[in-house]
């Protein structure tokens, strides 16, 4: 399975994908027994560094997203932020 985010670059605005199931870039939590089935969070890795495929600028992810039940995307607040606004 994969969890592929498209994410713009904070500076370039260009457009890449990230797979959210990558342990470097985001934690994964789940939650059993919530009425409807099984709740999980992918939540961004804030200390994981990505690099623009298009300027080369170094930028993070916040946020996360919420798949509940599974296979319903219920919540996503994942952004991209400029190195310098995390600092």
């Amino acid at each position: 399975m994969e969890m592929i985010q498209s994410i713009g670059c904070p500076y370039c605005g260009h457009v890449q994908s990230i797979d959210l199931l990558d342990e470097d870039v985001a934690n994964r939590y789940s939650y059993d027994d919530r009425g409807m089935g099984t709740e999980i969070v992918y939540e961004a890795n804030e200390d994981n560094e990505i690099v623009c495929e298009e300027c080369g600028e170094v930028f993070f992810i916040t946020g996360y997203i919420r798949e509940y039940p599974i296979g319903c995307l219920d919540e996503d607040t994942i952004q991209s932020v400029k190195k310098e606004e995390e600092d």
